[in-house]
């Protein structure tokens, strides 16, 4: 195997951890986020409304959530419609 060869193959190994370096640090910020998200979810539907800045804010994680699990069914069939239906209020 010439040095050429050599090097493709140590770049190709390389890359495939990095890849797999950034799935599992995706996943785990998609579990970071989805639990967030959760907890907010049962906060807000306990209290029934939500701030202008708290919508904001829980709008914001979900679509960064999305980034990762688009086709997450509590997300978007629980969450989001509930949280799209509450009125915001300024406190």
């Amino acid at each position: 195997m010439d040095s050429m060869t050599r090097l493709e193959s140590s770049v190709d190994k390389l890359s495939k951890q990095v890849e797999n370096m950034q799935e599992k640090l995706d996943t785990g910020e998609a579990v970071r986020l989805r639990d967030r998200i959760s907890q907010a979810y049962h906060v807000y539907k306990s209290r029934g409304r939500i701030t202008t800045i708290e919508k904001e804010a829980l709008m914001g994680l979900i679509e960064e959530y999305r980034k990762y699990y688009s086709t997450n069914t509590f997300v978007n069939e629980k969450v989001y419609p509930f949280i799209m239906e509450l009125t915001a209020i300024d406190e």
